[in-house]
């Protein structure tokens, strides 16, 4: 895949130099290191764009994703293109700003998007059953670990707007590593219930 986008980038360098470029200026580009030179750049600065805007790949510490996250620091790869809420779905794990907290950074698991009726207590806890509708333009996250965790039933729902990115995977510690996909499932009602 690198050798195919290097070898694509060496030929649109060669075909631009060799016809946009006067004869004398020619020999310039004909000189295997400056050519190689060049094509190094231009792959650095491809590499820099994708890892600053599309994908990064950052440790996540705390303990109110566990068992998701350990509570050590799991590095976990991002894909901003799914800020400001694009595409996110009830499920997803996602970064956002933290409201209250300026210049924090949060994840957590998005349990509701406008529209949605959630639970604004942790369940099971008297007096906690108060049921609130996401307003538009915001979403509803929570910890998996809802005992530890400082969430939208701290802070209420949080504007889509601060989403940052979507959690993919987890690439650290290795052992672990793989896929954090949606973990909720369809469940679909049979005529007997």
């Amino acid at each position: 895949m690198i050798y195919s986008v290097l070898s694509s980038l060496r030929q649109s360098s060669r075909r631009f130099y060799h016809t946009n470029v006067s004869p004398s200026r020619r020999s310039l580009f004909s000189n295997p290191w400056i050519l190689g030179g060049t094509i190094f750049i231009q792959a650095a600065c491809l590499v820099h764009y994708v890892f600053a805007n599309v994908w990064s790949a950052q440790s996540a510490r705390g303990p109110s994703m566990l068992p998701t996250l350990s509570v050590m620091g799991d590095w976990i790869v991002h894909d901003h293109t799914y800020h400001r809420g694009r595409g996110v779905v009830v499920g997803d794990l996602v970064s956002f700003r933290i409201p209250s907290q300026e210049g924090q950074v949060g994840v957590k698991r998005v349990i509701g998007m406008p529209g949605d009726y959630v639970l604004m207590g942790t369940p099971g806890e008297e007096g906690q059953d108060k049921m609130i509708q996401v307003p538009p333009g915001h979403c509803y996250v929570v910890g998996d670990n809802l005992e530890a965790s400082r969430d939208s039933r701290n802070y209420g729902p949080v504007p889509l707007a601060l989403i940052g990115s979507k959690i993919m995977a987890r690439a650290l510690p290795l052992k672990e590593a793989g896929w954090l996909g949606n973990s909720l499932r369809t469940i679909s009602r049979t005529s007997d219930q």
